[in-house]
């Protein structure tokens, strides 16, 4: 059975503008948390796992001002492995866990655009990378769509540093908006995954396990009916524990973290 050990002060802080909440035009200044875990139970030689989402800020200063958080968050990771906060990035595995947008200058939350240079500057840092669209994500604009990049994992799996990495893309909701299925829908594509045993999901949207962690309850439902007992990555919610369990599957929720996993066997 695999569990997760999860450091809970943070080993180093990004500083990030991010939009006030109901104050628009107004951007207050944050910190983006990364934090360690050990993670016991995967296949042996496993690699470095860096995995995070929900970086829906702006850079707040120097060369980079005004960009992505999730650039600058890919900007950094040399600079914060050299003094020993986290495995050597290009020997690790990236998971993007969706919703990489932020309006110009931070001046609101909300909205969806284009987030093809995150995923750019990471495929960069990683020796691999895999990921899921969030609910804010598009790859191009609206008018001018990129073809989504070969990290992409929707409804599949991929081998990956000797992982099998399988992932669900978007949330439950109207279907007639950007990144979002039916319930029905949804499930579909998350038992297709579930059915190949991934040793690890990726997703945005989250399962609901219970007070102070919030979520879907159908997809904790196809979980559980699976009987599924890999690692579960997820965002888009806020949990009072980023640890949790659902039935046998363990669940990391990285929403606004930078988590860095290290396998201990």
């Amino acid at each position: 059975m695999i569990e997760i050990n999860l450091q809970q002060s943070a080993y180093y802080e990004l500083p990030f503008l991010n939009a006030a909440p109901g104050r628009r035009g107004i951007a207050v200044r944050e910190k983006l948390p990364f934090l360690r875990a050990v993670v016991t139970g995967l296949p042996q030689g496993a690699p470095p796992i860096v995995a995070t989402a929900d970086l829906q800020g702006r850079s707040e200063a120097g060369e980079t001002a005004d960009t992505l958080l999730g650039c600058a968050v890919a900007d950094a990771l040399p600079a914060i492995q050299a003094t020993g906060g986290l495995p050597a990035p290009e020997t690790s595995l990236g998971l993007l866990a969706g919703d990489f947008y932020s309006f110009p200058n931070a001046v609101k939350r909300g909205g969806i655009g284009d987030v093809s240079e995150v995923w750019f500057r990471m495929s960069r840092r990683f020796n691999c990378l895999a990921g899921v669209f969030g609910n804010h994500d598009l790859f191009g604009e609206p008018q001018c769509p990129c073809h989504p990049p070969d990290e992409l994992l929707d409804g599949t799996v991929r081998e990956l540093a000797g992982l099998r990495i399988g992932g669900v893309s978007g949330i439950i909701g109207d279907p007639s908006r950007a990144n979002r299925r039916s319930p029905d829908g949804f499930a579909d594509q998350l038992v297709q995954v579930l059915d190949q045993r991934p040793d690890i999901l990726l997703m945005h949207a989250a399962p609901q396990i219970g007070d102070g962690a919030p979520g879907e309850p159908l997809i904790a439902e196809r979980i559980q009916e699976a009987n599924y007992e890999g690692l579960i990555v997820c965002g888009h919610v806020h949990w009072r524990e980023r640890v949790q369990r659902c039935g046998r599957a363990p669940v990391l929720n990285v929403d606004g973290a930078v988590v860095t996993l290290v396998s201990s066997g």
